[in-house]
């Protein structure tokens, strides 16, 4: 996990640019989140692990 990012609603965990900050150029990343819907939560940034 190289970054979390809380407060997040669906539609911001689905947009590319909520982990963007965390992803090094060329770095294959991936998104996990654990959001109900109409709610906000938290989204994980996460790469693997070299």
């Amino acid at each position: 996990m190289v970054g979390r990012v809380d407060g997040q609603s669906e539609a911001q965990a689905k947009s590319d640019a909520t982990c963007t900050q965390f992803f090094k150029e060329g770095q294959e990343g991936y998104v996990f989140s654990s959001i109900e819907p109409g709610k906000t939560g938290y989204v994980l940034c996460l790469t693997k692990k070299v």
